[in-house]
């Protein structure tokens, strides 16, 4: 027992901050070594994608009670070019999903559906494209912690 207790209490006094000394930021980062660059990058790559993507999908998923109520106006007037007219000045997804489903008026019911459904299919993959670069960054990132966590141990492997 008397062995884990002396295990432990020499480990916690490596690690120590020196009292009256503080531990920085760039510090910790020069104790990371050369692994830490490419994290470094890696980290600003995914907070680029992330801040791009949501902006993205804000713009793009702005709901407009006021775009609905009026293309159901000029429908209902048999305006269709203009109610098509107004769903592609509002630049979200939501006018381009109603805009396939005012071009198929006149058809079965079940074209409609296919149609509004494609669209929504389509605006989905537009808001989820590059994601795949944050799912990337996620799983290369602790793999290059754990290599920095290995190098740092031997560093006779530098």
């Amino acid at each position: 027992m008397d062995f884990f207790l002396q295990a432990a209490t020499t480990a916690v006094d490596s690690t120590a901050v020196a009292p009256g000394s503080s531990l920085r930021m760039i510090d910790i980062l020069f104790k990371g070594g050369p692994v830490m660059i490419p994290l470094i990058i890696l980290s600003l790559i995914s907070i680029a994608f992330i801040i791009s993507k949501y902006i993205f999908i804000r713009e793009r998923s702005k709901i407009d009670t006021n775009l609905v109520n009026t293309v159901l106006d000029k429908i209902s007037l048999g305006q269709f070019d203009s109610a098509s007219l107004l769903c592609d000045q509002s630049n979200g997804s939501l006018g381009n999903v109603i805009k396939a489903g005012v071009s198929q008026i006149g058809k079965p019911i079940e074209y409609i559906e296919k149609a509004l459904e494609v669209q929504s299919n389509i605006e989905l993959g537009e808001m989820e494209s590059k994601m795949g670069y944050i799912s990337m960054v996620s799983g290369i990132a602790p793999r290059l912690g754990f290599i920095g966590t290995i190098l740092r141990g031997h560093p006779d492997l530098l």
